[in-house]
């Protein structure tokens, strides 16, 4: 093996150490729960209600009116996303972006408030939030459908505080949990898959950088 093979292989061979201490600091990073009391949503239990935060209802309103109706068959919902700040100031960004359709923001500052915000288009099953979990910068949201006793349509959002972030790729991942055994033992079945991704956002990523874009 001539010298330049044998540096380059051992470059190779560190540049795979470092990646693999990287990796495994990253599954040794202890899992932060998000608790469901701390996250504004539209009808979901054991969460503060939204409405709350809007004294004239409109911002609502408009966005449940724009989650009314899903996209097409063979079409999937929106990916979800996030917005700078907490509380009312959140929820104005999300109604601009959910009842307006401007597109999200894809980096956010250092040092920032940042929220992401989940929704679920009108569907026969409720949507309800039931744990979110953050790791370092990843973002684990879990959901399930919980079937409707009656034969209303609902529409969910919630906007999700994580806090202030560290530099970096923010990986959110969405994930739906099994349903309630109690209701798989009265014969009830889940939303088919096809049916959950055109009805609840998708996953995505965004970054958080300093001020001056690096």
């Amino acid at each position: 093996m001539n010298s330049f093979s044998l540096i380059r292989g051992c470059g190779l061979a560190c540049a795979l150490f470092a990646y693999s201490l990287a990796a495994n600091a990253a599954d040794k990073q202890e899992a932060v729960t998000i608790p469901l009391e701390q996250i504004w949503a539209y009808k979901m239990p054991g969460t503060r209600n939204v409405e709350t935060l809007d004294a004239r209802g409109s911002l609502v309103e408009q966005i449940v009116r724009a989650l009314a109706d899903p996209p097409a068959k063979g079409k999937q919902a929106r990916a979800c996303f996030a917005v700078l700040g907490t509380g009312l100031e959140a929820l104005r960004e999300a109604h601009v972006l959910l009842a307006k359709g401007e597109k999200p923001h894809e980096r956010f500052p250092a040092g920032s408030e940042i929220c992401v915000v989940f929704s679920s288009y009108r569907t026969g099953s409720y949507v309800h939030l039931h744990k979110v979990e953050r790791r370092g910068n990843n973002v684990e949201i879990y959901y399930r459908f919980v079937p409707h006793r009656t034969r209303n349509m609902t529409v969910h959002f919630a906007v999700i505080p994580l806090g202030k972030l560290p530099r970096g790729k923010v990986s959110v991942q969405i994930i739906q949990s099994p349903m309630e055994q109690r209701f798989v033992e009265w014969g009830l079945e889940p939303l088919r898959p096809d049916w959950a991704e055109r009805v609840v956002c998708k996953s995505f990523f965004f970054a958080v950088v300093e001020d001056n874009g690096e």
